[in-house]
């Protein structure tokens, strides 16, 4: 047993000896991982812009074969947190043992950022991903305001006119402009929520009224409201620890926020596929109407591809990318329907486990931008 404990605290010492004198490796590391994630988001992003960049699949492909390299080095220099790159191994394993049966490349990226974040600050994640989604948007839209590429317009009601300035459609336009914005709040901490509340007057005008993106005004809205009221809620609720069950409440909201909304979405398709077959159109009818039928889109493809453990595959039409309505368009433009239809069911039990014990963390260590940021997202 001496002998043993001998070892290991020999083996320990060699540990933090050798990551000691490759400190400086470690921190290179994780410029190396970011870099890679970035040029990632960065050919995910250019596919979607009227560029018509044909090599964004294949320089996606590289990064993740970057980063899966990168994540097993970091994993080395991650030893001493045993019970972080054990959870992060086996929800990886999972994530890779699954992409066995559906070939979904956003699993396998899940798995590899959750073994390459392991003590990466999570605001130089969010800070590198909104860097690089801004600057190739803002490329696309000075672009396609110059003429440089097209600035495809659509109709609404066969009236108003959508701007998509350069990406593929308005909605992935609107949504990455969101995502941006909403990435900038949580990452910059010492920005008052003030400014971000000023700053989103013409985020909301270029949403609504430009690219009349309904889902990210809806967003927006949310988001406002929460710029607005957190300042407030931190001083009562959380810094002078008045209204406790208040506090306790809004607390429980956020951290079951994903399954809750999650439940809440099934439950309108389920009301709604009950109106359609018996023509009594009440709520669901309109709710559905008023998110431009994201309802009947993900009933029909319930109905066509039913629910399986393990997805199915899924070959969605929708009209990016050409103002000519697409024939047979039934692209599921919801979440939860589409992660439940795409990836099965251990999938989507898995992600709404990690993103309910990722935000529980973000509300015990008091990082409440992080969990009303994740809150709006789900």
């Amino acid at each position: 047993m001496d002998k043993k404990k001998f070892d290991i605290e020999k083996y320990a010492m060699k540990y933090h000896e050798i990551k000691t004198k490759y400190h400086s490796l470690d921190a290179f590391t994780q410029v190396l991982f970011l870099l890679a994630l970035s040029i990632y988001v960065f050919g995910f992003v250019a596919q979607t812009t009227m560029f018509e960049v044909y090599f964004g699949g294949t320089l996606s492909g590289f990064a993740l074969k970057l980063m899966m390299l990168l994540a097993a080095v970091r994993a080395f220099f991650s030893l001493e947190r045993v019970k972080e790159l054990a959870v992060a191994c086996g929800f990886s394993a999972v994530l890779f043992l699954l992409y066995q049966f559906k070939g979904d490349s956003l699993l396998t990226l899940l798995g590899i950022m959750a073994i390459g974040c392991i003590g990466l600050d999570y605001k130089r994640v969010l800070k590198t991903q909104a860097i690089t989604i801004g600057i190739t948007v803002a490329v696309a839209i000075v672009a396609s305001l110059t003429g440089t590429i097209s600035n495809l317009v659509y109709l609404k009601d066969q009236v108003a006119v959508r701007d998509s300035f350069g990406i593929c459609y308005p909605t992935d336009f609107a949504s990455y402009l969101f995502f941006v914005f909403l990435f900038f709040w949580i990452a910059w901490k010492k920005i008052p929520c003030w400014v971000s509340l000023v700053l989103s007057i013409p985020f909301m005008i270029v949403v609504h009224w430009y690219a009349l993106s309904d889902t990210c005004t809806i967003c927006g809205i949310a988001f406002i409201l929460v710029l607005a009221i957190l300042p407030f809620l931190k001083k009562y609720l959380i810094d002078e620890g008045k209204f406790p069950a208040l506090k306790k409440c809004m607390d429980c909201l956020l951290i079951l926020a994903y399954p809750l909304l999650a439940a809440f979405m099934f439950l309108l398709i389920y009301l709604f596929s009950r109106e359609a077959t018996s023509g009594n159109h009440g709520f669901a009818f309109k709710f559905n109407a008023m998110i431009t039928g994201r309802l009947a889109l993900a009933y029909n493809a319930f109905v066509k591809h039913g629910i399986t453990m393990w997805g199915s595959s899924l070959t969605q039409q929708g009209n990016g990318a050409t103002t000519f309505d697409m024939m047979g368009y039934d692209f599921v433009d919801s979440s939860y329907p589409l992660m439940l239809l795409r990836n099965g069911v251990p999938v989507f039990i898995l992600i709404s486990i990690v993103w309910v014990v990722l935000t529980y963390r973000a509300v015990r260590t008091r990082e409440y931008r992080l969990a009303f940021g994740m809150g709006l997202i789900a």
